[in-house]
């Protein structure tokens, strides 16, 4: 009798840079396109490091690892108004090879993102506004 045994994968770990932490803690889950894929596993501060000094280590679940492209974006992310904070990445605008086990994806700027979504919304209120204008001429005058 042949027996075959399961080979557990292991979780890998990847880490960002952020500009700020956003409460963010050891535990917190991480979403990949908004579904649970890991959690974060430490959150350090280096103020050395400029713009972006907080470090977060995430571990991720191991089918994930054919699903996050080195150029994904990662971001912190409340879940809701009273949920803590959480890591989204984003992989929809990648073209990049997978992320390898211990490597660093680049981070989005809570405020960046922010300001484009109300930029957006804006823009969308403004075309809407131009078009719901009736296009009328000027009255005449009787000179």
């Amino acid at each position: 009798m042949l027996y075959i045994a399961k080979i557990p994968r292991r979780s890998f770990v990847i880490k960002t840079y952020l500009y700020s932490g956003q409460s963010l803690r050891p535990g917190a889950t991480v979403l990949v396109d908004g579904v649970e894929a890991g959690t974060v596993t430490a959150v350090n501060v280096h103020p050395e490091l400029g713009q972006h000094p907080v470090e977060v280590y995430m571990s991720i679940q191991p089918h994930f690892r054919s699903s996050i492209p080195n150029d994904s974006v990662s971001s912190v992310v409340q879940q809701g108004i009273l949920a803590p904070s959480a890591i989204e990445i984003d992989t929809r605008e990648t073209v990049g090879t997978l992320i390898g086990d211990g490597e660093t994806l680049k981070s989005q700027d809570p405020a960046e993102n922010e300001t484009a979504k109300t930029l957006e919304k804006f823009g969308n209120a403004v075309g809407n506004a131009i078009k719901a204008f009736p296009h009328s001429t000027a009255p005449k005058s009787n000179h």
